[in-house]
């Protein structure tokens, strides 16, 4: 997955190399209705590792806590999926992060 990450990134810096490149995690929902999946704390933690190698910033929802207190709403009935209601809620906390990584 590492190697994947770095063409992806390599890819995104060729055309642009004065891009700030910021790499997301894995997608966690919100504990209500959530089966354990293990699988998306790898998927996390495989990107974060890519991330410190290739010196970027990492916004993880498992870790950072960018899906944290979701109201119930803002999952499919699959208890997996974001609902568009979902994911506006990530995106406005995702910009917010964002937001805070700009230079004062």
């Amino acid at each position: 997955m590492q190697d994947a990450l770095r063409e992806v990134v390599a890819l995104v810096c060729e055309p642009q190399p004065q891009a700030t490149i910021v790499l997301m995690g894995a997608y966690d929902p919100p504990a209500h209705g959530r089966q354990n999946e293990p699988h998306r704390a790898v998927v996390d933690r495989a990107v974060q590792d890519a991330a410190a190698e290739l010196g970027l910033t990492l916004l993880s929802p498992i870790f950072g806590g960018l899906s944290v207190g979701q109201p119930a709403s803002s999952l499919s009935p699959d208890g997996l999926r974001a609902t568009a209601f979902g994911y506006g809620v990530m995106g406005t906390r995702l910009a917010q992060a964002l937001r805070g990584l700009l230079p004062s």
